[in-house]
């Protein structure tokens, strides 16, 4: 999907916002509604977190890395406004409250990360995927 730069874009439920290992171009301040992030394990797709209204998705891995580190998908419908990996910084720099909603996205992603671990006693070998029918949805997105 192509993206115009700072400006509010309505993606539709069920679509795909970025695919993990792929080249990241932007980062996505997520204005409305729900997205679910996943990736690979085992030959299956694990949820890694959710996005709700003032996250930034994409932001975690790609602006030091410069790829998606998961893939992740519209849960409901989206408003977004893509922003260019180059001109993260920038835009920070004018605008400091997005500081603190990124630090807010990685702190909420940190915690989410910890109860995973926790309530599920997550280590090399074991694993949570998603339910066949969720898992067989997002794979025909990827595939799309």
């Amino acid at each position: 999907m192509s993206y115009t730069f700072y400006k509010e874009t309505r993606i539709e439920s069920g679509t795909i916002l970025m695919k993990e290992n792929d080249s990241a171009s932007c980062i996505f301040l997520l204005k409305s509604g729900v997205a679910i992030g996943a990736k690979e394990n085992s030959g299956r797709l694990i949820k890694v977190g959710s996005f709700l209204a003032g996250d930034f998705v994409g932001a975690v891995d790609s602006i030091w890395s410069k790829k998606y580190k998961e893939s992740v998908f519209a849960e409901s419908d989206l408003i977004v406004i893509p922003l260019p990996i180059n001109d993260v910084s920038k835009v920070i720099e004018t605008c400091p409250e997005w500081i603190r909603k990124l630090l807010k996205t990685l702190v909420t992603r940190l915690d989410h990360s910890l109860e995973l671990v926790t309530e599920h006693k997550i280590n090399d070998e074991t694993v949570v995927p998603f339910d066949n029918e969720t898992e067989a949805r997002f794979r025909m997105l990827l595939k799309g």
